[in-house]
């Protein structure tokens, strides 16, 4: 017989450890490897009835999605049918489909698990990277990784490797964690003060180049960042600071009362968006970092 051990635990559970006690039952384990990208490229040519050039990006999109996992992969394949993203065209008498949807697809809780597990197989180098990414939330400007790569060099470069691997994904201006799932093993993996930190370093570098201004207005535009759609570098600046909060600052006066500015400035821009959720929001913030302490109301 055959069996899968627990996929949350990796246990077998009281009978199947029985069963390998047991002197008389030969047990083994057998470890599957994953398709190679030619053998998932050659299963999408059969189901789709079409040539290796035209089904190579829904392919390599396939196979970094579910880690060539065979199961995995007619899994996807069906929902990408099934919810009409790859389609037939009765008038081109063939599949059709739009590859950036397929590039955005969310990957099933089964696959972003075996791709967090192998988080350890990063380099050094790598993992801090993501982590860096990770800050940002769900879904990061890829532009805002540029500016980061003054704070930790080949973030760019590493962009690649993350979705060769299928932890990102890439579409246009954007990056995109492929599974929630893999976010927060990527962050909750990072201890608090590791995350304090880089919250820190990520928005002070992105405030200084907020001050220094851009002639080309590139840090005078929305960027994306978590969730949602910020109106300008420093509201990013100020969402970094906000997620370290205040207590890695508590005892530098002069730092909380920088960071309340920075959240006063977000503020009012806020406010000249008719965004007063937001600018409540910052406001807050702001209130936050100047405290109790009577000195930081009354400093200029």
């Amino acid at each position: 017989g055959m069996f899968r051990p627990d996929e949350e635990t990796g246990d077998d559970g009281p009978f199947i450890a029985s069963l390998r006690q047991n002197p008389v039952i030969n047990a083994a384990d057998i470890q599957l490897s994953g398709l190679p990208k030619d053998g998932v490229i050659e299963i999408v040519m059969t189901e789709l009835r079409l040539p290796r050039r035209i089904v190579a990006g829904v392919a390599d999109a396939v196979h970094k999605k579910t880690s060539g996992h065979a199961l995995y992969v007619v899994e996807l394949l069906n929902s990408l049918l099934t919810k009409s993203i790859i389609a037939y065209s009765p008038r081109k008498h063939c599949y059709v489909w739009d590859q950036e949807r397929i590039d955005f697809v969310q990957i099933s809780e089964n696959v972003a698990g075996l791709i967090g597990s192998n988080l350890g197989s990063l380099s050094r180098e790598s993992l801090c990277r993501l982590q860096i990414v990770s800050c940002f939330g769900m879904q990061a400007d890829i532009s805002l990784l540029q500016i980061l790569e003054n704070f930790e060099g080949g973030m760019i470069a590493s962009l690649d490797e993350f979705v060769q691997r299928g932890i990102l994904d890439r579409a246009g201006p954007m990056v995109r964690f492929a599974h929630d799932l893999i976010l927060r093993a990527v962050y909750e993996g990072m201890p608090f003060a590791r995350r304090a930190s880089l919250h820190l370093g990520i928005g002070r570098l992105l405030a200084s180049t907020s001050a220094r201004g851009d002639p080309s207005g590139a840090t005078d535009r929305p960027f994306f960042a978590g969730n949602r759609v910020t109106s300008c570098l420093l509201s990013v600046a100020c969402d970094q600071v906000n997620s370290a909060g205040v207590d890695p600052v508590a005892n530098d006066g002069d730092r909380r009362v920088e960071f309340a500015g920075w959240n006063l400035g977000a503020s009012v821009r806020m406010v000249r968006d008719s965004n007063f959720t937001a600018a409540l929001h910052y406001f807050e913030h702001g209130v936050a970092f100047l405290g109790a302490e009577e000195g930081g109301w009354r400093r200029d």
